[in-house]
């Protein structure tokens, strides 16, 4: 009896069993039946592209410092990287105004000491073309170099530290010329912001060819000094000028006219003296006129010596003495002036 009662037990026990071994079958069933329908993406299949939106995105480092920073500013979309002290280093994008775009570094980080100035900026500017900025310890830009700009061609800006211009180093935007030019309205120099000097490289024009050249202009932008040479090298010369701008004092060495020497102008631009020589050096001279230009005063000497002399003229550029000697004997001679003795003057006086 309690062996029959033992195997009904067990029986049972049986029955549970397999009710609940088929309940689980009919569980897998019905996952391997859904995962044939919905079959599940594989963990290296790419996920299926889409846009990602949102007004900034974050990258920390591991032990949770802020790196990077994709955002947007008043200007527009901008990254921005920061040190492990969260201090901003470099930033790609608008500048911190409307009027540059491109890659911007400032200082106080762990790259350079300072408190987070704007240090450089390489980019396009509305103002300089594609240009770069340096700026000093206070963000104040000392130095733009520009490829295009307000100011003309490829250009070297300088500023002091109150962000007035100092100096320019450029090419013209018609290519014509190129060089240096300093102002004054600065640390360096009282002033209106004026270009008071200037050395530079250029085309004057077709008919009068191009050289080397320096001036300096005084405080009202008057020039008051040139220097320079052609490119054949045919006349260098330097000149003063007044307050005007006259003319006054030239000196030059020209191969074209057979002249180096000097001249002086009065403030009409009349030339009143000329001392020099011939550039072959086969004659010497020195020439004052008067304010109509008239000659007055010639005195002259040949290179070897064997000619030499002086001739005085009155108003009318009529000749009324001279002094002379040559190979053939010494000379003097007074004229009474009634006419000049080229035609035929009477000569009062004569030492022979």
């Amino acid at each position: 009896m309690e062996i029959t009662e033992q195997l009904i037990r067990r029986v049972e026990r049986l029955e549970r069993q397999s009710k609940f071994i088929k309940i689980v079958n009919a569980i897998v069933l019905a996952a391997f039946v859904a995962m044939a329908e919905f079959p599940i993406p594989s963990a290296l299949s790419k996920p299926a592209p889409g846009p990602v939106n949102a007004t900034q995105v974050n990258l920390f480092s591991t032990n949770g410092s802020l790196l990077a920073r994709l955002g947007n500013s008043a200007n527009g979309g901008v990254l921005t990287f920061f040190d492990q002290g969260g201090n901003k280093t470099v930033q790609v994008g608008m500048g911190p105004t409307s009027s540059m775009a491109g890659l911007t570094v400032f200082d106080g980080n762990a790259l350079n000491r300072g408190t987070g100035k704007l240090r450089g900026q390489w980019g396009i500017s509305s103002q300089n073309g594609a240009a770069e900025i340096f700026a000093d310890q206070n963000g104040q830009g000392r130095a733009i170099l520009s490829t295009t700009g307000g100011d003309g061609g490829d250009a070297m800006n300088f500023y002091d530290t109150a962000g007035k211009q100092t100096a320019f180093v450029g090419e013209s935007a018609d290519g014509t010329g190129a060089g240096l030019v300093v102002f004054d309205g600065n640390n360096l120099a009282p002033g209106q912001h004026i270009a008071r000097a200037g050395f530079g490289v250029g085309t004057v024009s077709a008919q009068l060819g191009g050289g080397f050249g320096e001036g300096i202009v005084d405080s009202k932008g008057v020039p008051r000094y040139t220097d320079g040479i052609q490119f054949d090298e045919s006349a260098p010369g330097a000149f003063a000028y007044d307050v005007n701008g006259k003319l006054r004092v030239g000196m030059y060495s020209g191969s074209t006219n057979n002249f180096a020497g000097v001249f002086t102008n009065d403030a009409s631009g009349t030339t009143r003296s000329t001392f020099g020589q011939s550039v072959d050096g086969s004659f010497s001279f020195s020439a004052l006129r008067d304010s109509t230009g008239t000659l007055q005063v010639n005195a002259y000497s040949s290179g070897d010596g064997t000619i030499s002399g002086l001739n005085v003229s009155d108003a009318a550029g009529n000749l009324r003495e001279f002094l002379n000697q040559t190979p053939s004997g010494v000379g003097l001679g007074i004229f009474d002036g009634s006419i000049g003795i080229t035609n035929g003057g009477t000569l009062v006086f004569h030492a022979p």
